[in-house]
């Protein structure tokens, strides 16, 4: 199925806003998932040890999303098939 957008608009728009806040999630809980299902099967204190550093990979997108507000993003438009 190909989804028509109405204008280049919205394209625009879907492109530059939403896609990468759907893929930015995306990513985000699929290295979530692979944290919890490549978690060690030790003692205690290995555990905590992997999720510290394991925690630290998680900060970047903290890290990302607080700084998105601050920071200049180019503007320039892009779609595809332009």
């Amino acid at each position: 199925m190909k989804y028509k957008f109405g204008s280049k608009v919205k394209e625009i728009f879907f492109f530059r806003e939403i896609k990468p806040k759907f893929a930015a999630k995306l990513m985000y809980y699929n290295d979530v998932y692979n944290i919890a299902a490549n978690k060690p099967v030790t003692s205690k204190k290995a555990i905590k040890k992997y999720h510290a550093a394991e925690g630290k990979r998680l900060q970047a997108y903290e890290i990302f999303e607080s700084d998105k507000g601050d920071s200049q993003v180019p503007t320039f438009n892009f779609a595809p098939g332009l």
